[in-house]
């Protein structure tokens, strides 16, 4: 019974989640891209294709990161709810004497074990997908910076910036100004 009460809470993050517009993929987008060699010899259709594919694959890592940070909220509040079962159980039982043998028995009761697995399970999933996006934002830093110095090097009258006229005329000085210099 308790159990269904985490369950129908996910489910209801989830749907509520929904409802605000996010609809995380159900799949990759592509294989976890990778640079593969040096960004210099690529050309640039192939440098904006592969930050395209990098962009695709850091979203849908920033959404498997939302949906776990759900469920290791969740897992979390089951795991405190096991705890507090175990700890009263506990305190039932004459022959746990300490607190070191109350907090054994906690933790190996089978319904905190199950919980803790869960809770481990997702916060495990949660770290591994923000250090691999970490990952992809390194390379899609590294991508953006070629793009950027290939458009300094080689100005198209789009990126240039247009020449200054110069003027004839000598700069009008205040009074006072032209009152000091005497």
């Amino acid at each position: 019974m308790k159990k269904d009460i985490f369950l129908k809470l996910r489910e209801t993050i989830e749907h509520d989640l929904k409802e605000t517009g996010f609809h995380p993929a159900s799949a990759p987008p592509c294989r976890e891209p990778s640079l593969g060699g040096p960004v210099a010899d690529r050309s640039d259709r192939e440098l904006k294709g592969l930050y395209d594919e990098f962009l695709a694959f850091y979203e849908y890592l920033t959404d498997n990161i939302v949906r776990c940070l759900g469920f290791v909220s969740v897992a979390k509040a089951r795991v405190d709810l096991k705890k507090a079962e175990g700890l009263l159980a506990a305190r039932k039982d004459d022959s746990l004497t300490n607190a070191e043998l109350r907090s054994s028995y906690i933790m190996t009761e089978p319904g905190y074990l199950s919980a803790y697995r869960d809770y481990i399970y997702f916060k495990t999933m949660m770290s591994m997908h923000e250090e691999r996006r970490k990952k992809i934002s390194k390379t899609m830093d590294r991508l953006g910076r070629e793009l950027w110095l290939r458009t300094q090097k080689e100005p198209t009258h789009e990126f240039t910036k247009p020449e200054a006229k110069s003027s004839r005329y000598k700069p009008v000085l205040p009074d006072f100004v032209r009152n000091s210099e005497d």
